[in-house]
C-alpha cells in the first residue's frame, strides 16, 4: 500500500527524511501562495523542494507500486546519464527517500521511494501556449514546433522512446528550448523484449496501441500529433480554444477513432500547411499498426511520393490475338491506371489480347505526385500467304523424239511480315520470300502418237523377213 497525494503532503511538509536510510538527503518545501508547490498526476505527485544552499528540485512520489520499479529506474537514469542528451534531465532513484507514516503499517513498511531531479523553471508546454495564444505569439509558436521537431529527431534516432509524449511532459524555458520529464514508461535498449506497463494519454496515442508495443518506435504516432497540431495552432491560435479540453492540444481520442466524422480532420485537411501531416495521422489511425516509420521525413515536410517497382509483360513478342498478361507493383499510391485500358489495382496483373496495340503507360498516383513507366512489346501480325506462284514448266521440244526434259519449277511464297522487325525476333526464321528451286516437280513421260506408229513398222518388219 503507498501514501496518497495527502499524506506524502504532510511527510514534505514536515520535512520526514531518514537520512540514515536515504543516504543523506533532505529537503525543505517551496512554499508558494500559502501552499507547498506541487503536481500531480497519474501515479505520482512531484513536489518542488529545495535543499539547504537553496538549489531547487523536483520530488517525485509515487501513489501506486508497480513491478521492477527500482531496477527499471535505475536503469534509465544510467541511460540518461551516459547518452548526454539535452531533452532529458539527471536524476536520481531512492529506494527509502521518505518517511509517511501509515496505520496498521510496521516502521520498516513505511520508507518510500522517490525520484530526484533538478527543478526546470520552465512552464509545461500546455501552460506555455496558453500563454501564447493569449498574447497572440504566433512566431513563437513557430519556433516551439521548430525545436520539437529537432527534440523528436532526436529520440528517433537514439534508440529511445519516451512513451507518455504531451504536453505537460514537456518543460518550455525562456529561450524556447524543450525538456522531457515523467520518465515511467520510457524505452531504452536494455528494454528490448519486455513489456509496457502503460499506454500514455489517449489524446496522444495511436487507438490499436497494447503492452506488446514497447521499442524505440513507441513516439512515432504522439509525435505527429503534437508537431501537426503546434503547426496547426501557429497558423491558427483559435483552434486551442475551439478543440482543447484540458487533457489534450487539440486531437481526442475520438478524433482518432472516427477521423472521417471529426471536425477537426475536415478542418485540418482543408488548410494547404496541415494538409499532408494530417493526412499521415489519418493513414495512420485507419491502419492496423501504430507506426509511421517515415515520421522523420514527415517532420521535415517530405511526402512519400508514388514509385512503380516494376511494370512488365510475359511475352516480349506477341501475334495479334495472342493473350498475354502485364503485371506490376507499387508502392504509396491511392490510384492507379493503364493508358488504353483504364482503371487498375495498386499491385496487380491483367491479361489481354490486343488487337494492334503495342506500347501501354502505367500511372501510379497520390496526393503528393504521380510516377509513370511505359512499356512496349514486339507486335507482328498474324502471318497470311499472299501468294505462291508455280510457272509452267518449259518443254526443249515439241519434235524430239528424246525423253522430255522439265526444268525445275520456280515457286515464289510471300506473307504479310515486315522483313525489317525479323531482326528483333529471338528465334530464326527462313526469308519471307524465297525461290525453291529445290523443288522437284514429279511427272510421267508422255507417249506420243509417232512412238504408236514406229513400234508397228518394227512389228511388221520383223515379221516380213521371216517370210
Amino acid at each position: 500500500m503507498y501514501p496518497s497525494r495527502s499524506q506524502y503532503k504532510h511527510s514534505v511538509k514536515n520535512e520526514m527524511y531518514p537520512i540514515a536510510e536515504n543516504g543523506g538527503y533532505h529537503f525543505i518545501p517551496v512554499i508558494e501562495n500559502n501552499d507547498i508547490v506541487l503536481s500531480s498526476g497519474g501515479n505520482s505527485t512531484v513536489f518542488k523542494v529545495k535543499n539547504k544552499d537553496d538549489n531547487e528540485f523536483a520530488l517525485k512520489l509515487f501513489t501506486e507500486e508497480i513491478q521492477n520499479r527500482f531496477k527499471r529506474f535505475e536503469s534509465i537514469s544510467k541511460f540518461i546519464t551516459n547518452s548526454h542528451l539535452p531533452i532529458f534531465v539527471n536524476f536520481e532513484f531512492i529506494k527509502k527517500l521518505i518517511y509517511v507514516e501509515l496505520s496498521g503499517q510496521s516502521e520498516e513498511d513505511c520508507y518510500y521511494p522517490g525520484l530526484i531531479m533538478k527543478w526546470i523553471n520552465a512552464p509545461t508546454l500546455d501552460i506555455k501556449l496558453r500563454e501564447l495564444i493569449a498574447k497572440n505569439k504566433v512566431n513563437d509558436i513557430n519556433t516551439i514546433a521548430s525545436n520539437f521537431k529537432d527534440l523528436s529527431i532526436m529520440l528517433l534516432t537514439k534508440d529511445v522512446g519516451h512513451g507518455d509524449l504531451k504536453a505537460s511532459n514537456i518543460l518550455v524555458d525562456d529561450k524556447l528550448n524543450l525538456y522531457l520529464i515523467d520518465y515511467d514508461g520510457m524505452y531504452i535498449p536494455e528494454f528490448a523484449g519486455q513489456k509496457s506497463f502503460e499506454f500514455g494519454t489517449p489524446s496522444y496515442q495511436h487507438i490499436n496501441r497494447t503492452e506488446n508495443d514497447f521499442n524505440e518506435k513507441i513516439d512515432q504516432f504522439s509525435i505527429l500529433v503534437i508537431y501537426t497540431s503546434l503547426i496547426a495552432l501557429a497558423k491558427r491560435p483559435d483552434l486551442y480554444e475551439q478543440f482543447n479540453d484540458g487533457d489534450n492540444l487539440i486531437f481526442t481520442k475520438e478524433d482518432f477513432q472516427d477521423p472521417n466524422s471529426s471536425e477537426l480532420f475536415s478542418t485540418l485537411l482543408d488548410d494547404k500547411s496541415t494538409y499532408g501531416l494530417t493526412y499521415f495521422i489519418k493513414q495512420s489511425v485507419e491502419s492496423e499498426s501504430i507506426y509511421i516509420d517515415n515520421v522523420i521525413d514527415l517532420l521535415n515536410g517530405i511526402y512519400p511520393k508514388p514509385i512503380i517497382k516494376y511494370f512488365r509483360s510475359d511475352k516480349e513478342l506477341v501475334f495479334d490475338t495472342q493473350k498475354f498478361s502485364l503485371s506490376w507493383e507499387s508502392e504509396n499510391g491511392t490510384s492507379a491506371a493503364i493508358e488504353g485500358y483504364g482503371n487498375v489495382e495498386l499491385n496487380g496483373s491483367i491479361q489481354l489480347a490486343t488487337v494492334g496495340q503495342s506500347y501501354f503507360k502505367l500511372k501510379v498516383s497520390n496526393q503528393f505526385g504521380e510516377a509513370s513507366q511505359d512499356l512496349s512489346i514486339i507486335r507482328f501480325p498474324t502471318p497470311i500467304i499472299e501468294s505462291l506462284k508455280v510457272p509452267i514448266p518449259v518443254f526443249e521440244s515439241r519434235l524430239n523424239l528424246s525423253p522430255i526434259t522439265i526444268q525445275s519449277p520456280n515457286i515464289n511464297v510471300s506473307i504479310n511480315f515486315e522483313i525489317s522487325k525479323l531482326s528483333q525476333v529471338p528465334v530464326s526464321f527462313t526469308k519471307p520470300n524465297e525461290d525453291l528451286i529445290n523443288v522437284k516437280p514429279l511427272f510421267k513421260k508422255e507417249v506420243t502418237a509417232w512412238n504408236s506408229i514406229s513400234k508397228i513398222f518394227e512389228e511388221l518388219k520383223i515379221r516380213l523377213n521371216k517370210i
